[in-house]
């Protein structure tokens, strides 16, 4: 996943997510592009799971959008 937009921007959204607590994401950068990457790792995981942590990275997608839009 990466939002369009500088490495710097990808970089404060991870800290976004990752600070907010409910899922977690790890960074990767391949040819000099930072992304975030999202995997289901657990045996357990049902659809409703990935659907929660989709509409977390929208929410806080959109509010660091709207933080960046304004400054």
């Amino acid at each position: 996943m990466r939002c369009q937009g500088s490495n710097e921007l990808n970089k404060e959204l991870l800290d976004k997510i990752n600070n907010d607590g409910r899922i977690y994401l790890v960074p990767a950068d391949c040819k000099g592009v930072y992304f975030l990457r999202f995997a289901v790792c657990a045996t357990r995981s049902e659809e409703k799971d990935v659907q929660f942590a989709w509409s977390v990275i929208v929410q806080l997608t959109e509010q660091l959008l709207l933080q960046s839009m304004s400054q």
